[in-house]
């Protein structure tokens, strides 16, 4: 009777997070509570610092740091979700987590997920917004993790996807949306995702497409190429580079990992 109480509870609370304007509004009121009120702000290393395998971003708007070059550490660049908290339009945008239904909803067509157990890992989420997102599918929040060079919330553990604490086949589903960008060595990343993941696990990936061709990640054949033997299916790939050349977009991949 117990469990089936917690059951309908959980759908009930879930129906209400599917609901963008709940889900954002509990993110910012979270956000002003622990890092306004309790002033609760850390990061994995100094911002101003570059870390070995992260890029330096150009051109970046954040008012937190830059270096003597006038580019900024991704700790930096990732701080942009507090400049111009005041502007409702974009705080909206920021904490709402709609960058994660991209690379989150085409999961919800897979009958296998059990979203009552898997565990579910979100690199980079930057705000709760992607973690109230991934529960608004039907995952259990104590099941819900997240790894960020830069944290505010509890729930978001401070690290480095290049090189985690994790155990080996600890997670069932990856997210990794917008992140191999700010990395030197994105293979590190993906070798570090395979290490984490579960047999049979699904690892989600979002990245943004840029014209310039120099840039070390550009189509998700790269992807496919590093997992190939450790592929069971693909279940959806769009490659942004592969349909237009022209024109910065995103690239999504999703896949099944065999061990």
């Amino acid at each position: 009777m117990i469990k089936i109480i917690k059951k309908i509870s959980n759908k009930f609370f879930n129906d209400f997070y599917k609901i963008e304007l709940f889900r954002t509004l509990i993110s910012i009121l979270r956000f002003v509570y622990f890092y306004y009120i309790r002033k609760k702000i850390n990061f994995y290393i100094d911002p101003d610092k570059k870390i070995d395998d992260h890029t330096l971003v150009k051109n970046s708007i954040s008012k937190f740091s830059e270096n003597e070059t006038g580019d900024q550490t991704v700790i930096a660049h990732n701080m942009h979700f507090v400049d111009n908290f005041f502007n409702l339009k974009k705080t909206y945008k920021k904490f709402n987590g709609n960058k994660t239904a991209e690379i989150g909803y085409p999961i919800q067509s897979m009958d296998f997920i059990d979203y009552e157990n898997n565990k579910v890992l979100s690199v980079g989420p930057r705000n709760e917004g992607e973690l109230f997102f991934i529960k608004s599918m039907g995952f259990r929040w104590h099941n819900i993790f997240a790894l960020d060079l830069l944290s505010y919330s509890p729930k978001i553990q401070l690290g480095d996807i290049h090189k985690t604490n994790y155990e080996e086949n600890t997670f069932n589903v990856i997210f990794c949306g917008w992140v191999l960008r700010y990395s030197d060595n994105f293979e590190k990343i993906l070798k570090e995702m395979l290490r984490i993941a579960k047999n049979g696990a699904v690892i989600s990936i979002g990245f943004t497409y840029y014209p310039d061709k120099f840039r070390q990640l550009y189509t998700t054949d790269q992807i496919i190429q590093f997992y190939k033997e450790n592929i069971s299916n693909v279940y959806f790939n769009f490659d942004a580079y592969k349909k237009k050349e022209e024109g910065k977009r995103h690239s999504i991949i999703i896949l099944k990992i065999k061990k």
